[in-house]
């Protein structure tokens, strides 16, 4: 019986490897490390089984093979590049040796990233790259690349003390959930760690270093999505059109055509506006009425001088200023496409504060004013944010948090009609845009106690715990950012 199952398993491996590229091995079936393994070899692609279809589960692993796997995790996660300079400072491991690269790479990132070396932990003259690996050396290593902890957790290993040498990197990875020891509440530091245990480490520190990624607490998000597309910025009934109505209309569908497909075919010119800017430059210069559609392509797609960008901005910020036949879309495109041209912070954010006044609905008035934080942040001029706190869009927050916030009746009953996930979204995002002020000015720790606040409400809400699921990442590596600073 066991033979068929084995030949079975044979033949499995050999199809799925051909055709989902996953290999299956024999030993590790009923091992509590089972799940961990393939995901180390088949998903992760960081280590390898053997020739004959078996992982040895049991088998130690060396210095250079724990490095190995750790190198090839933190590249997976695009937190290590390749480093191949320099060398390193051992006499027992050169060129010659299969695993030199890996740890030479691996030993420049940890310098780069965290100002520390694999000398810290290999001290010795000798590297010893094929000696076995012990639990403590594992943990030391894994330590060192490992994000900070929300919160701070003891360790209850019954054979260490808390005078134990590495006290910190332990507490650091059990407060993680990176190690969590034996059954019997045992470490065994002095203990050589297995494969099985090193795929087990490996996928748990794999989860954690995502957190050291460049993509927290960087840009601000929307509640909507606001792709680029071609408005016309006025409603055009075509059956009573003008011939300059006719020409801003070619026009502009020539840029978006453009900008989609890069060229007009030879036959197809007669669709298109072979110069559609000159034309739009014309119809301004001739006053067309509708100023905003042609000064916003014009300074978008037309070669204009520093000054004259300068003045079709001023421009169309003047035109916004509590426009209520605009949609919202068209606002925030306008004022996006802006960003680089305008010089004068304080008039920009009087301008979204009028359109927050003048908004149909909560939502547009949020994310208007998460541009309003883009916007000051690119320029660094956060103070004008502070100074013009739109206080009713902190109630909403405070009231949506159940703080008991007292609001106008119009204002709760438009919160009230919205979805769920609407309302998450505008808690989360709030927070997280506010938190981008705290993290540009430095202030870390107050930053993180004001997002771990709100990370804590979020979790504990029967309305809001599912949706934190999906976006849990975002709100955790905000936090772990904040963390590594103070």
């Amino acid at each position: 019986m066991i033979k068929k199952i084995l030949i079975f398993l044979l033949i499995l491996t050999i199809f799925t490897t051909n055709v989902f590229a996953a290999t299956i091995y024999f030993d590790i079936q009923e091992h509590w490390a089972r799940d961990d393994i393939y995901w180390a070899t088949n998903e992760a692609n960081i280590f390898k089984g053997y020739e004959d279809y078996t992982f040895k589960p049991e088998r130690n692993i060396t210095r250079a093979e724990f490095i190995t796997i750790l190198y090839r995790s933190a590249v997976n996660q695009k937190i290590f590049n390749n480093d191949f300079t320099g060398e390193l400072d051992y006499s027992d491991i050169n060129m010659n040796h299969w695993a030199y690269s890996y740890v030479l790479s691996f030993n420049n990132n940890l310098k780069q990233i965290e100002n520390k070396s694999i000398k810290s932990i290999f001290n010795e003259d000798k590297f010893y790259p094929n000696r076995p690996i012990t639990r403590q050396e594992a943990a030391r290593i894994v330590a060192i690349i490992s994000t900070e902890p929300l919160e701070e957790k003891k360790f209850n290993f019954t054979d260490l003390s808390q005078n134990y040498k590495y006290i910190e990197e332990i507490n650091k990875l059990y407060s993680n959930n990176i190690i969590i020891g034996y059954n019997n509440r045992t470490f065994r530091p002095e203990e050589n760690i297995t494969r099985a245990e090193s795929a087990k480490l490996t996928k748990n520190i794999y989860e954690d270093i995502f957190f050291r990624k460049n993509i927290f607490l960087k840009n601000v998000k929307y509640i909507r999505n606001y792709e680029t597309y071609f408005p016309l910025f006025k409603n055009y009934d075509y059956s009573e059109n003008t011939s300059e109505d006719d020409s801003y209309i070619k026009a502009v569908s020539t840029l978006e055509y453009l900008n989609f497909g890069g060229y007009i075919y030879p036959g197809d010119e007669h669709l298109y506006d072979i110069e559609p800017v000159k034309t739009l430059s014309k119809l301004h210069n001739n006053e067309y009425d509708n100023i905003i559609g042609t000064k916003y392509y014009i300074l978008k797609y037309g070669k204009l001088d520093k000054e004259s960008k300068v003045k079709f901005t001023e421009t169309l910020l003047q035109q916004l200023y509590r426009n209520e036949e605009l949609n919202h879309k068209n606002k925030m495109l306008i004022l996006q496409s802006i960003f680089e041209y305008n010089k004068d912070p304080l008039l920009y954010s009087i301008i979204i504060d009028s359109l927050i006044e003048v908004a149909d609905n909560i939502v547009d008035k949020f994310d208007l004013y998460f541009l309003k934080i883009e916007y000051l942040i690119d320029k660094e001029k956060e103070e004008i944010l502070e100074e013009n706190q739109h206080n009713n869009l902190k109630n909403i927050i405070n009231y949506l948090e159940n703080k008991n916030q007292e609001l106008d009746e119009e204002d709760i009953i438009e919160i009230n009609s919205l979805k769920k996930d609407e309302k998450f979204n505008i808690i989360l995002y709030y927070k997280l845009n506010s938190s981008l002020i705290d993290y540009h000015n430095n202030n870390y720790e107050e930053g993180y106690e004001k997002l771990y606040q709100t990370y804590s409400f979020l979790k504990e809400s029967e309305a809001y715990g599912n949706l934190l699921l999906q976006n849990e990442k975002s709100i955790i590596g905000a936090l772990k950012n904040f963390k590594s600073k103070y």
